[in-house]
């Protein structure tokens, strides 16, 4: 039987910002990719706010472009509004930020999936992933590194399939659908954003949804589970959207674009699209007193939500409580799109009843008579602890299974594109390796004997709480087909002349440095510290943040990219004559630094003095970065008082002062203490 009962040298679950990054990666490296979504329409739906970019985000998607990915193309063809930020500071702070048409951006990333060469669509729920035990025992420091008990929503497990117990680190062999699909596979690549394990919650109503509407996604946290993973609970929220007839615009405040379009991809040399501005408005005392009023029907605050929530994005009740002494705060009013009426409040997220958020919302200036579209709501999800990940982003514990996005721990479009990108590649290095080792997969077929999920009695569904005879049942089913499709494979596999069903191969994956990318810095900060609470990326936390401006992306990463084959020779020779050009600019200004310029395109001309204006301070981070790892071991007393540290965060000042750290390594091992701050004190103990 051929067509979807059929093997994927890829498979990529969620189709969301990671999928789309990851699916596309396999597809263009010549794999046999398949990307699995609940719903082909909700391809690259942009869940919360229009935009792309900002501070550090804008620089990951020029990384993205740089290897090959496609977020800054699909940025480019929708944009409605460009800014840089941070115009006015150094060209190293600095950040490229779009408002979206998020229709546009949708269906533009739909198309080039559906049209990309080795690349299926399948909408369905994956609920199992099937594994054999290997030949090669478990790494070192394969469990969860989060001290037990630490993680919000914490379940952990041993491991209750024969090959989590079997010692061996695991090998993927398939995935299992709600429809009863099983798909033999080389590798898996997870990207199920707010999916797995899914509940939105508006004050006293709660669903089982990854999305308002949207239905969750259930077993596969059971599946992981299962095969010995760590998961948690994290929460995020979104705001209300209002329609734009109904609001008083003269009332706000004109936030308009920046006249001169920026692309974000290296390879488009302009852009020209409609634009539009956006607006501010404020919130006032009348909408925090009704906040506070109704404070105990948030499930913020009435315990119906366990999850974490992200610190720099908070709701707009824990912003009413959490900073009393604010007289008001700043919403940004931003379209949605040109072709729809839908506003989206920036800076109100809130899951307070819907009866709720009208009250306080009309309460600001020129929103008086406003008419909402959708309430604001929080979404509580599953998510792998990711210390449990390789630096590639593959698990530990399962070769060939790779995480991305959400299921990390992160937060942010751009934050999951990157990694679906970093995944993407990585699992078609490995399916590539795997297929030269093991040979040929089998085509599934129905006399694997796979099990629909059904509704009716004594029959098997997944749903958000499992009793234990229904978890006896999963498990029993997921048994039978585990041992129907090995025992296929390896025939298959046997047939072919193969002998290495139960080998993981040897590949060498894409692991991009801390000084190379914030890619770098953010998988480096998830794997190596963890994270408790939904991980968002600050300039803050890049100690080698001089190198890793916007503007020099194609020149750290496009290699990296042709390597894999996501770059073509030509994007190769013109980004190295570009900086061949800028590098014998460079010299001239070393030895004359006030000369004018002799001839070279202007473009080239500025980058090249930006670069030297920024060499000596180059120099002179690098010499603090290596001075703050050989300091690694340097005590912190007992009594030191981290309230005299000038400049330190609130967060790794809290932090600090509850866990006091023994040592600076120890200080710079706690999830969400910045580079910066480990910096500072640093400083303070010399």
């Amino acid at each position: 039987m051929s067509g979807f009962y059929d093997y994927y040298d890829v498979a990529v679950v969620g189709a969301g910002h990671a999928g789309i990054e990851a699916s596309l990666a396999c597809a263009r490296m010549g794999l046999k990719t398949l990307v699995i979504t609940q719903t082909i329409e909700s391809i690259g739906r942009m869940s919360c706010n229009p935009s792309i970019g900002g501070i550090a985000k804008g620089n990951i998607v020029r990384e993205i472009d740089a290897l090959g990915g496609e977020m800054a193309k699909l940025t480019d063809k929708s944009l409605i509004q460009f800014r840089l930020l941070n115009s006015s500071r150094g060209p190293a702070v600095q950040a490229p930020r779009a408002q979206a048409d998020k229709i546009v951006y949708s269906q533009l990333a739909r198309k080039v999936l559906e049209s990309a060469p080795n690349l299926s669509t399948l909408m369905d729920t994956v609920v199992d992933i099937l594994t054999v035990a290997s030949t090669t025992p478990l790494p070192p420091h394969s469990d969860s590194g989060a001290e037990k008990g630490t993680i919000p929503g914490e379940s952990r497990c041993a491991g209750i399939t024969e090959a989590a117990q079997s010692g061996m680190r695991q090998k993927v062999t398939g995935i299992v659908t709600e429809r009863g699909r099983i798909i033999p596979v080389r590798a898996v690549v997870l990207t199920t954003g707010t999916f797995l394990g899914g509940r939105i919650f508006i004050g006293e109503y709660d669903a089982p949804c990854g999305r308002l509407g949207e239905t969750a996604a259930f077993g596969l946290t059971l599946s992981l589970r299962h095969l010995g993973f760590t998961t948690g609970r994290l929460k995020t929220g979104t705001p209300p959207r209002i329609l734009k007839s109904t609001i008083d615009f003269t009332k706000l405040e004109t936030q308009p674009g920046d006249e001169t379009v920026i692309p974000f991809s290296f390879d488009d040399p302009e852009v020209s699209r409609p634009l539009v501005p956006c607006h501010i408005v404020y919130t006032n005392e009348a909408t925090h007193k009704i906040i506070r009023d109704n404070i105990g029907r948030s499930p913020l605050y009435s315990g119906k939500i366990h999850g974490i929530g992200p610190r720099y994005c908070p709701s707009i009740e824990d912003k009413v409580m959490r900073f009393a002494e604010r007289e008001r705060h700043q919403i940004f009013v931003e379209p949605e799109g040109l072709e729809t009426e839908e506003m989206y409040l920036n800076g109100l997220s809130s899951s307070l009843p819907e009866c709720v958020q009208d009250a306080f919302m009309r309460t600001m200036p020129g929103f008086e008579h406003a008419v909402p579209s959708r309430p604001g709501y929080a979404v509580e999800y599953d998510y792998v602890e990711p210390t449990q990940l390789f630096p590639s982003l593959e698990t530990k514990r399962v070769a060939g299974l790779f995480d991305a996005g959400q299921i990390n721990g992160t937060s942010g479009y751009e934050e999951a594109a990157g990694q679906g990108l970093v995944a993407g590649i990585n699992a078609g290095y490995y399916a590539r390796a795997h297929k030269s080792l093991c040979g040929p997969l089998c085509s599934a077929s129905a006399e694997m004997g796979s099990s629909p999920s059904s509704t009716e009695p004594g029959r098997f569904y997944p749903h958000a709480v499992f009793t234990p005879s229904e978890e006896k049942q999963f498990t029993e089913i997921s048994a039978e087909e585990t041992a129907s499709l090995n025992a296929a494979e390896e025939s298959a596999q046997k047939a072919a002349g193969h002998t290495a069903f139960r080998t993981i191969p040897e590949w060498k994956p894409l692991v991009l440095g801390r000084d190379e990318a914030y890619i770098g810095v953010l998988i480096d900060d998830l794997v190596t510290l963890g994270t408790k609470e939904p991980y968002r990326m600050f300039t803050a936390r890049a100690e080698y943040r001089l190198k890793l401006r916007y503007d020099t992306a194609d020149r750290r990463l496009v290699k990296y990219g042709f390597e894999a084959g996501l770059k073509t020779q030509a994007q190769l020779d013109t980004m190295n004559a570009k900086y061949a050009a800028e590098d014998e600019i460079l010299a001239l200004l070393l030895k004359k630094p006030d000369m004018e310029n002799p001839g070279y395109p202007e473009a080239e001309w500025n980058e090249a003095k930006i670069d030297f204006k920024y060499k000596y301070y180059i120099e002179k981070q690098d010499k603090r970065v290596d001075k703050m790892h050989r300091m690694e071991n340097t005590r912190i007393p007992d009594n030191f008082d981290y309230g005299a540290v000038v400049s330190l965060s609130a967060e790794s000042r809290t932090k600090l002062e509850k866990i006091r750290p023994l040592t600076l390594g120890q200080a710079g091992r706690i999830s969400g203490i910045r580079v910066s701050d480990i910096m500072l004190l640093m400083v303070y103990l010399r």
